[in-house]
């Protein structure tokens, strides 16, 4: 800044111009002004966000804003589903904090009664019932992988179904392999079906455990 009297470059903190004695008057127009936040780093301030979200009476957080991004795709998080962040007074339902953008892109599920459990019901039952089979006709040690194979292909349609369905289908996949009751229970919650093909899971492999081991 400068001497509104000799032009001389002053300090904003000195009380008189060292050129001429004048006292030095700070006017609003010359005390910097801070420039706004630019559109990156303003994206970048709402990606640091942080959230918390109540899952029944638990409190969950904080994740990132990114991670919730993720969640609402999921449907892990929902348009009633109360979260907090900073700025926020109190908790609120997602739909009506700074997360209810995040909703307009998330594809709708496809009802219930409209995704077929034909495979469903296949991988709860063939494989399980082929190993019964084999081992009933001594067949198991020549062909140990058949259940193994079969389980595979009737996991990989039920996925297909479900992503035609609009159904996002996560990492909980992979228990269709590693321990198929798990994914049965899983699928079975994430469409609202009946958990009949998971029942049916255990009664068969408890046949198999009481008259094909004795």
């Amino acid at each position: 800044m400068f001497c509104s009297k000799c032009g001389a470059k002053v300090d904003e903190q000195w009380k008189f111009c060292k050129s001429c004695g004048s006292s030095v008057i700070v006017t609003s127009d010359q005390i910097p002004q801070k420039e706004p936040l630019s559109e990156l780093n303003q994206e970048s301030s709402k990606q640091t966000m942080e959230w918390y979200y109540l899952a029944g009476s638990d409190k969950l957080g904080p994740i990132s804003d990114n991670e919730i991004s993720e969640m609402i795709q999921r449907g892990d998080i929902k348009k009633n589903t109360l979260v907090w962040s900073t700025g926020l007074t109190d908790w609120v339902p997602a739909e009506q904090s700074p997360l209810s953008s995040k909703f307009e892109n998330v594809v709708s599920f496809a009802p219930a009664s409209k995704i077929t459990d034909l495979w469903f019901w296949a991988l709860a039952v063939i494989p399980t019932v082929s190993v019964s089979l084999l081992t009933f006709f001594g067949l198991f040690k020549r062909h140990p992988f058949l259940p193994l194979v079969y389980n595979i292909f009737f996991l990989y349609e039920d996925i297909k179904v479900l992503k035609k369905a609009g159904q996002v289908v996560g990492a909980w996949k992979y228990w269709g392999v590693i321990m198929p009751p798990v994914y049965l229970y899983i699928r079975a919650s994430k469409t609202n079906k009946q958990y009949a093909p998971l029942i049916v899971w255990f009664l068969l492999g408890l046949i198999d455990v009481m008259f094909l081991n004795p």
